[in-house]
């Protein structure tokens, strides 16, 4: 049954090859028959291994696939790759190749035939088919000839090379059909050859084209003998064989020219691949003799490296060592700053230990200086002569410290205006929460309470719960507010002025006269002098606790005293702050400029007068103690004169007054009259005695003032009013 089977040699062309499947199927009716078909391998493999190839690399990439075990690698996963590319692309191939065959068949079953399938894979179609042949013993065989587009009337030779391979290796025993486009062009039968039409033409066609052919597929010939031409021996058998005899000429020369052909293009085609062949053995010289330059190159490079690593090397080694040393000797010295950390620390707590005790100790004298001097303070109160005010009069008085009555803050306490029983009055508050405070408190009224004069302000009475002393009120303000002419006050005039030097001449010679110990003021400035409605200066502010401090010798607490007098001079004089005015007159008086600097809102200075003044105090402001003025000798006997002249007499002791203008808290306000006698009364008003004796035995049981019932009958004398009363009326105590 096998010997029956017709095999048909198809391609993946359909449309190329049913015409020849057709030509079998209706010259072989009742037959079996089968497809066969040639499956060529395909060039995927190949393909994508020239990816990895060298030639196409840059240079640094070369150099760094010089590693052979990154090559490796890189060949490894390349060749997995390239298996798994070329696994797919043959699956695919195969799947299509079904499809194809199964086309072929479809045909077949259409007239009612059927059809089998044989295939095999193999590069070469005509080997491929010779292989079929010999493997399963096929006897008859149908195959093309050349591609239909080659066909015409006149073909009667085989064209195709797979056509001619097989006629040439086919089997003997097996019978051969060559078909082109439907038409039967040449046949094989038990080795013979049979021509459809001009079969001389096409027999010698075809063995010059198998002569050529098995030149090619022979083994055993070298590859130079693939490309030589044909023998003379050779041609001359072709051109006189029998099969030539009776051939025209033309004929032969057409044959042998066709051979000729043949075998040049052949021998074009080697000399084209020796070429190439030679090209890229050049190629490959030229980049063989780059790769030794970059790897020279880079070697170089390495050997540098290495020696600058050396280097490099052998310099960390002594920075080490270097660092070495410097460790331990940092080490040493934290273990000494560790035994210093707790020497500190055992000295630390030994200095707090101490600093407890002596806070302790502190806080114990502190406790008993506060009762010593509470103690002192409630003695001084019993002995004192100033009267005593209640709290509650002094906040009457300020309207509870109102901030409307504060004159100014001082150090050691604030100043308000107030009114004591309807009498304006100066009250001084030393700061409750000063350590200093008691001490401050009683060293003002023990020196307050050992002088009276006319020129030092005057105490009316003292309150030890508000630890405050109540003083006249002087409407005038201060010496620098009326300088300064402020509230729009009118200017002082020049006799003012004087009068007002001659007054604080006239207390300072009092006060550094004192025994048995001077008394220096150590404040004295203008806004410390304070002046009454008559203009009468009255000194305050004493500097007590300098006093109490720095008990100066006479000549150094009387000159510092005579320099502030002096600065006091020149302001009186020019009406300018105390600020370089020294310096700025002394300037004044060498240019001859003295009238310029006076402050003529004053009036008209006189000149001689003027000039006397400045050079005076130009003296007392000498930066040597020693060359500045005795007030006594020097001062006075420029100032009484002067005084004198402004219509005004003056004594040494007693200082400037009006008995015209008595203190308004000098009269009584029974009698209206300077009181000799002034006695406090429950009211706490101040009456002269016998006024107010007068008043109680006459039936009265209120006060004159305020018409209220008084609690008690009892007085107590305020002879510190009663003082500076008698040292206004200039009648000795």
């Amino acid at each position: 049954m096998e010997e029956d089977t017709i095999y048909v040699a198809v391609g993946k062309d359909v449309n190329e090859n049913k015409l020849t499947l057709s030509w079998a199927l209706r010259n072989f009716q009742g037959n079996h028959f089968c497809i066969l078909h040639v499956h060529q391998l395909p060039q995927i493999i190949a393909s994508l291994r020239t990816k990895y190839a060298t030639s196409g690399l840059e240079k640094d990439e070369l150099i760094y696939l010089l590693d052979r075990k990154f090559m490796r690698k890189i060949e490894e996963a390349g060749a997995l790759f390239d298996k798994y590319e070329a696994k797919e692309a043959v699956q695919r191939e195969r799947k299509n190749l079904q499809k194809i065959l199964d086309n072929y068949i479809l045909i077949c079953h259409r007239i009612g035939v059927h059809a089998k399938k044989l295939h095999i894979e193999m590069d070469d179609v005509g080997k491929g088919i010779v292989e079929l042949l010999q493997r399963h013993s096929i006897k008859k065989l149908v195959m093309g000839a050349a591609a239909n587009e080659h066909y015409s009337e006149s073909m009667d030779y085989i064209k195709s090379k797979k056509a001619l391979y097989v006629h040439a290796h086919a089997p003997i025993s097996c019978q051969t059909w060559f078909i082109c486009r439907g038409h039967l062009i040449y046949s094989r039968k038990n080795g013979l050859d049979c021509v459809n039409h001009r079969d001389t033409h096409a027999s010698l066609h075809l063995q010059a084209s198998s002569i050529a052919e098995s030149g090619r597929s022979n083994p055993g010939r070298s590859s130079s003998a693939s490309i030589d031409s044909p023998t003379d021996d050779e041609l001359h058998h072709l051109l006189t064989s029998n099969d030539l005899e009776g051939s025209s000429d033309n004929f032969k020369r057409e044959a042998f020219e066709e051979m000729v052909r043949h075998v040049k293009a052949e021998n074009s085609e080697v000399i084209w691949k020796a070429r190439a062949l030679e090209r890229s053995y050049t190629e490959e010289l030229r980049f063989t003799k780059e790769i030794e330059v970059v790897l020279a190159n880079l070697i170089e490079d390495i050997e540098n490296m290495k020696t600058q690593w050396d280097e490099e090397l052998l310099s960390a080694q002594d920075q080490r060592a270097l660092l070495g040393g410097l460790v331990a000797i940092f080490k040493n010295r934290v273990k000494k700053l560790a035994n210093k950390r707790l020497l500190a620390e055992e000295h630390s707590q030994l200095y707090k230990k101490e600093r407890n005790d002596n806070d302790n100790a502190l806080e114990v004298t502190e406790d008993l200086l506060k009762k010593q001097a509470c103690k002192a303070s409630s003695s001084l109160y019993m002995h004192q002569s100033f009267p005593m005010y209640s709290l509650s009069e002094i906040h009457e008085a300020t309207r509870y410290f109102d901030p409307s009555l504060k004159i100014t803050e001082q150090e050691y306490g604030s100043i308000y205006k107030g009114f004591l029983h309807h009498t304006p009055v100066t009250i001084k508050v030393l700061n409750l929460d000063s350590l200093q405070g008691p001490s401050k408190f009683q060293q003002e009224v023990n020196v307050m309470n050992k002088f009276r004069h006319p020129n030092v302000i005057t105490v009316i009475g003292v309150c030890q719960e508000a630890r405050a002393l109540i003083y006249e009120h002087l409407p005038n303000g201060s010496l620098e507010d009326r300088l300064n002419c402020k509230d729009n006050t009118s200017p002082l005039s020049w006799q003012t002025r004087i009068c007002i030097a001659t007054d604080i001449c006239s207390v300072l010679i009092f006060l550094h006269s004192s025994n048995p110990q001077s008394i220096t003021h150590g404040d004295l400035k203008a806004a410390n002098v304070l002046i009454d409605a008559s203009f009468v200066c009255k000194l305050s502010d004493f500097d007590i606790y300098h006093y109490r401090q720095l008990p100066l010798t006479e000549e150094i607490s009387s000159k510092s005293d005579i320099y502030s007098f002096g600065i006091i001079l020149l302001q009186l004089l020019t009406g300018r702050s105390s600020l370089n005015l020294a310096e700025e007159m002394q300037e004044v008086l060498d240019g001859g400029n003295l009238e310029a600097f006076l402050d003529y809102t004053a009036g008209d200075w006189p000149f001689v007068e003027a000039k006397q003044l400045a050079h005076m105090a130009l003296r007392c402001c000498d930066i040597e103690p020693s060359k500045r003025p005795d007030l006594v000798s020097e001062a006075w006997r420029v100032l009484k004169p002067m005084r004198a002249t402004c219509g005004a007499s003056s004594s040494l002791w007693t200082g400037s007054r009006d008995h015209s203008k008595p203190p308004s808290y000098f009269i009584c306000p029974i009698l209206l009259e300077v009181m000799q006698d002034p006695v406090v009364a429950a009211d706490g008003y101040t009456y002269e005695a016998e006024a107010l004796k007068g008043w109680l035995e006459s039936g009265h049981d209120t006060s004159p003032m305020t018409n209220l019932r008084l609690p008690h009958h009892q007085v107590v004398p305020n002879h510190s009013l009663r003082s500076a009363i008698q040292e206004w009326l200039d009648i000795p105590t």
